[in-house]
């Protein structure tokens, strides 16, 4: 028997419900009634958020971070877009809106002229693509921790920072914000330090810490070589075939817009471990054919062309609870 069919089969009898396609449970009407009054609070909260409120966001022009100020801005915030290259800020629509400050996060020491009154988004960081490269332990997380520090000690009270799953390691399951971290990258290793290490700085100086760990994500402005990218590219140009993985390793996927729309909201709280995630695991073949059925597209995907990386868990998502 395949690897592969061995692993699905794994997945299906300790997940279940992760492969059905309807949930028999039922709800009760205190549980709705509940849910509505949280997420009417919640949308008072953000109204009394953004009432002229500043939001500087770091990553500007990257997939996220563009996203993120995007939705600020029609959400009415002063956005201020922290970039390293002004002129390439200035040629991206998305941020005409947005007042754009010089940013370099490799000078960390460099001082900056900030709103002191704004809240930080941090969603920058190098070197994304490859989570093996030793310069997320050895610059990344110096440069990062410096970074937010020195904004700290300049005045700024309200930080979030974007986090990854992958500080999960290779657990296995749905994972809430609480559960143990067991890096396993250079990446994912630097990303959980630099979380820890600013709780020890907020034990020493106030500020609120908002750590938002990113699932798995797609849309406009994602990287050309992301899988979900690649596809999309072989749909448009009319591909009869589709080199992949097997596919049934069980991921949280949400569109970038939805990613963009929690982190905002995530601001209204003061402070703690959050998860950024559907809650619902798809394995990656499941969302490409889902992908060409909404392009009306016939496309064979090539299965097992590629190893799984040994790196990825073979199936993770998230509880949305806060720890």
């Amino acid at each position: 028997m395949p690897l592969a069919t061995i692993t699905l089969i794994s997945q299906r009898m300790l997940y279940p419900a992760a492969h059905s396609t309807a949930w028999s449970g039922k709800i009760s009407f205190n549980t709705l009634e509940q849910k509505r009054t949280t997420m009417e609070t919640q949308k008072e909260r953000e109204q009394v958020l953004c009432h002229k409120q500043k939001v500087m966001v770091s990553g500007a022009t990257g997939f996220v971070g563009g996203h993120v100020i995007k939705e600020l801005v029609e959400k009415g915030y002063e956005v201020f877009a922290l970039v390293r290259d002004l002129e390439k800020a200035s040629s991206i629509a998305a941020l005409k809106n947005a007042t754009h400050l010089h940013f370099d996060i490799t000078k960390p020491n460099v001082k900056m002229s900030l709103p002191s009154d704004a809240i930080f988004i941090h969603c920058a960081w190098g070197n994304v693509r490859d989570t093996l490269s030793r310069k997320h332990i050895e610059e990344h997380l110096i440069n990062n921790y410096l970074t937010i520090k020195n904004i700290v000690e300049y005045g700024i009270k309200k930080i979030l920072i974007t986090g990854t799953c992958y500080e999960y390691g290779l657990q296995y399951g749905p994972l809430k914000p609480s559960s143990p971290t067991l890096p396993n990258t250079p990446y994912a290793i630097a990303k959980d330090t630099l979380h820890k290490s600013l709780r020890v700085l907020q034990s020493k100086t106030h500020f609120e810490l908002i750590w938002a760990r990113l699932f798995y994500m797609y849309g406009e402005g994602q990287d050309e070589k992301s899988v979900v990218s690649l596809f999309d590219r072989a749909l448009a140009n009319g591909d009869t075939d589709f080199n992949m993985s097997y596919g049934e390793q069980l991921f949280d996927y949400l569109p970038v817009e939805v990613v963009a729309t929690k982190i905002i909201n995530l601001l209204s709280h003061k402070g703690g471990t959050f998860n950024v995630c559907s809650g619902t695991p798809i394995s990656l073949r499941r969302l490409l054919e889902n992908r060409a059925k909404a392009a009306d597209k016939n496309i064979k995907l090539n299965l097992g062309f590629y190893e799984y990386r040994k790196q990825d868990a073979l199936a993770i998502w998230g509880i949305t609870d806060s720890d």
